[in-house]
C-alpha cells in the first residue's frame, strides 16, 4: 500500500478529453455565458486559488481539483515536517514555504498603503483622479493608433529648426531691399526684415498643414467645424503670404527706382523692372514653397493623433510625478518588507538544503514531482478555456477586473488580451 494515498488520488484525476472533469470545464455553453458576461471579476493574487481566474475556473478548480490537490500537498509537507529542522515556520515544503512569503508580502504591503492614503487622502484624491485621466487618454490615443495602424508624425524641435531656417533664409534674401529704404533706420529695417521672415515661415507652416489634412478636413468621415478651421488655417497663412509680398514688392520697387536713379546720374547701364522685382518675388516665392513642402512632410495628416499622444504623455508625466511623490513617502516601508521576505526566502531555501539527503526528503519530493507532472495537465486545461474565454471577451468588450487596493473601489479594469498574455500557476497552499 502507498505511504502517500492522497497524491496517488489527486494524480489519478482523469483529465483525458473525454473524461467528464474536462467536459464541465470546457463546455461551450460556460465559455459562452462568462464570455458574454458584461463584467467578470478575476480571483485575487492572495489565496490558496490560482491568480486572476474567472469564477467559472474557480468554481472548477475548487470541485475538480483542489478538493484531492490541498490533501495530497498536506501529505507531502507533513512528511517532510517529521524531519524538518524548524517546526516553527509553518510549512516544510519548500513551495509552500514560499508561497506563504509572497502573500505575506503582498499583504503587507497593501496594508502600508492602505495606511499611507489613510493618511494622505487629499493626495491619494488627486492621484486616482489622474490616474483616471491618464487611463482615459491612454485608451483614446491607443483606439486612433489601432484605427491608423502606425505611430503619429510629432513636429518636434527639428522641424522648428526647419521652419527656422526657412525664416532666416527669406531675411537674408530681403535685407538688402528693406535697409535701402530711406525713411527706415538700421533698426527699423532689420525688425522689418524679421517681420516678414515670420510671417512668410508662418505661412508656409499653415499652408503645409493645410494642404496635409485636407482628407481628414473636407473627406467623407469630416465632422461638423472640421472645415472652418482648414478655412481659417488657410486664410490666415495666405493673409501673411500675401503681406510678405506686398511689403517685398513695394521695397524692391522703390530700390528699382533708386537704382534706376543713380545709373541715369552717375552713368551705366540700369537694372530691369523683372530683374529687380520679379526676381525677388519669385525667390520670395521659392522659400514659401520649399517651407510648404518641409510643413506638409512633418504635419500628421489625422491633426487630433498627435495631439492625443502629447495629451497621453501630459497625464502620464502628472500621474508618475505624484505617485512617485506619495510612492517615496512609504518606499522605506516596502524596502523593509522585502528585506524581510528575501531573509525568509533565504532562511526557508537553507532549511529545504538541510534535509535534502534524508530518505524521506528523497521520497517526498518523488512524490511533489509526480503532483507537479500533474499540476501542468491542469494548467493546460485551464490556459485552453482562458484561450477561449479571451476571444469571446473580446468580441463582447467584456469588462475584466482584478483587486487593486489602490483604488477606492478595490479593483481595476484590464483589458481581454492583457489577461490572455497572464501565465497560470498553481500555488501550494
Amino acid at each position: 500500500m502507498s505511504n502517500f494515498p492522497n497524491v496517488d488520488a489527486y494524480c489519478e484525476i482523469d483529465l483525458d478529453n473525454d473524461s467528464e472533469a474536462v467536459k464541465v470545464l470546457l463546455a461551450k455553453e460556460t465559455v459562452g455565458r462568462e464570455g458574454n458576461a458584461k463584467e467578470v471579476m478575476l480571483t485575487d493574487i492572495i489565496g490558496a486559488a490560482p491568480a486572476s481566474i474567472t469564477p467559472h475556473m474557480r468554481n472548477w478548480y475548487n470541485s475538480q481539483i483542489e478538493r484531492l490537490r490541498k490533501p495530497a500537498l498536506d501529505e507531502i509537507n507533513d512528511a517532510l515536517s517529521s524531519i524538518s529542522a524548524d517546526t516553527g515556520v509553518g510549512a516544510a515544503l519548500l513551495e509552500r514555504r514560499l508561497d506563504q512569503v509572497s502573500d505575506n508580502q503582498i499583504l503587507e504591503k497593501r496594508k502600508a498603503r492602505i495606511q499611507s492614503a489613510q493618511q494622505n487622502v487629499g493626495d491619494y484624491s488627486i492621484l486616482n483622479e489622474r490616474k483616471r485621466s491618464f487611463q482615459e487618454a491612454s485608451r483614446m490615443y491607443d483606439r486612433r493608433r489601432m484605427e491608423r495602424r502606425r505611430e503619429p508624425k510629432i513636429m518636434g524641435w527639428f522641424y522648428w529648426c526647419l521652419i527656422g531656417f526657412v525664416g532666416i533664409f527669406e531675411l537674408f534674401i530681403n535685407f538688402d531691399a528693406f535697409t535701402s529704404l530711406k525713411f527706415m533706420t538700421p533698426l527699423t529695417a532689420t525688425g522689418s526684415t524679421v517681420v516678414i521672415a515670420m510671417l512668410l515661415a508662418l505661412a508656409s507652416h499653415l499652408h503645409g498643414g493645410f494642404f496635409k489634412e485636407f482628407q481628414f478636413r473636407f473627406g467623407d468621415q469630416s465632422r461638423p467645424g472640421d472645415k472652418g478651421a482648414a478655412w481659417r488655417s488657410f486664410s490666415l497663412g495666405t493673409l501673411a503670404f500675401m503681406v510678405v509680398l506686398a511689403a517685398v514688392w513695394y521695397a524692391r520697387a522703390n530700390y528699382f527706382k533708386d537704382t534706376v536713379l543713380e545709373a541715369a546720374v552717375i552713368g551705366g547701364t540700369p537694372p530691369t523692372w523683372l530683374a529687380t522685382v520679379g526676381g525677388s518675388l519669385l525667390q520670395n516665392v521659392g522659400v514659401w514653397v520649399t517651407g510648404t513642402i518641409i510643413s506638409f512632410l512633418c504635419h500628421d495628416s489625422d491633426p487630433e493623433f498627435p495631439e492625443l499622444r502629447k495629451s497621453r504623455d501630459l497625464h502620464s508625466k502628472r500621474y508618475r510625478k505624484l505617485e512617485s511623490n506619495l510612492n517615496g513617502d512609504i518606499e522605506k516601508e516596502l524596502r523593509r518588507i522585502d528585506a524581510q521576505s528575501k531573509d525568509q526566502r533565504t532562511d526557508a531555501k537553507h532549511l529545504d538544503m538541510a534535509m535534502c539527503h534524508e530518505e524521506k526528503y528523497l521520497e517526498a519530493r518523488r512524490q511533489f514531482d509526480r503532483l507537479s507532472s500533474h499540476d501542468a495537465r491542469v494548467i493546460g486545461l485551464l490556459q485552453q478555456y482562458q484561450s477561449e474565454f479571451v476571444n469571446r471577451a473580446t468580441d463582447n468588450e467584456t469588462n475584466l477586473q482584478i483587486v487593486d487596493e489602490a483604488e477606492p473601489s478595490g479593483k481595476c479594469d484590464i483589458s481581454p488580451a492583457d489577461y490572455g498574455a497572464a501565465q497560470i500557476k498553481l500555488k501550494h497552499l
